[in-house]
Formats: structure tokens, sequence, C-alpha cells
């Protein structure tokens, strides 16, 4: 399966498509493709990661997650002359489930310091 979830909404779609899955991986082997974490918890056994198409590595998801998990590493580049960032374009709002951000600045910046929030 190829992204199943991809644009189901409400949550209930989605809820409803896994009790599906969940229910034909009692008598058989599925293959499905993801990009969300979630999804792959909800319905994995085993998981395989790739990136930019090199397998990287296999295990269950709370072995997985122990080995490489907790850390998000979000990379920006920015030219020469930027001083401040006021908006990123066509970058997608996200909730990090940690306290607090920790950051690496390259170059001066303005940075939204988020270990309060």
């Amino acid at each position: 399966m190829d992204e199943p979830s991809t644009g189901l909404y409400p949550s209930s779609s989605r809820n409803n498509l896994w009790n599906v899955v969940k229910e034909a991986k009692r008598s058989r082997a599925v293959v499905l493709t993801t990009h969300s974490m979630e999804e792959a918890e909800v319905l994995c056994d085993r998981l395989g990661i790739f990136v930019d198409g090199d397998f990287q590595c296999l295990g269950n998801p709370k072995e997985l997650k122990a080995r490489y998990g907790g850390a998000f590493i979000f990379t920006m580049a920015t030219s020469p002359s930027a001083n401040k960032i006021d908006h990123l374009s066509g970058t997608q709002k996200f909730e990090l489930p940690k306290q607090e951000v920790n950051s690496r600045v390259t170059s001066a910046m303005d940075v939204m310091d988020m270990s309060e929030m």
C-alpha cells in the first residue's frame, strides 16, 4: 500500500482505514509506505527506513525510537546577507513534543528561543 491514509480527513476516516489494514495483516503480509511515523507505529510490526533511496535501518517501532529517537533536526540555509528571518515560505507548521529546542547558529541572525514555551 502506497501511503494509504494520505489526504484522509477527518481522523475518523484514517482510523477506519487503519482498522481495515490491521484486520488484513492478521492473515497476510502487508507492505506499506508512509511518511507518517504515527501511522507506521500504529500499523507496522517492523519498519525499514530509507533516506534518499538508501536503506538505513530495520526494526520494530520501539527499537528504532530507542536507538534513533529523541531529537529533531531542522536545517535551514540562508543567504549571506540574511540577518533576520520573519517567516519561511514553503514550510509547514509542526509541533515538537519536547519542552525545549536546542539550536546551533552558524551565522548571525535573530533566533526564536522556544525553551520557555
